[in-house]
């Protein structure tokens, strides 16, 4: 993914307009680097994400798949011999 460079205080991603932020700006909802900053930011960075529980995977081989921001996750346990049952 290529680096966004509008990341400084002093150059606004957004131009909110004099009504405040009670209206949000239409460019909120369709700039690509904006959406891929959010991306990076909120759900690609040091941060615990809750997957799914450890009773939703209960026996080995019990997988889940779930998304956090637009990455897919998976969450599952190990069968005792993957080499087996995994392809």
């Amino acid at each position: 993914m290529p680096a966004i460079s509008r990341t400084t205080v002093e150059e606004p991603l957004v131009h909110w307009p004099e009504l405040g932020v009670c209206r949000v700006p239409y460019q909120v909802f369709m700039d690509q680097a904006l959406y891929d900053l959010e991306q990076q930011r909120i759900f690609r960075g040091d941060a615990w994400h809750w997957v799914g529980l450890e009773a939703e995977t209960p026996h080995p081989g019990d997988f889940k798949t779930n998304y956090i921001g637009d990455t897919c996750v998976f969450h599952g346990i190990l069968p005792p011999n993957p080499q087996e049952s995994c392809h």
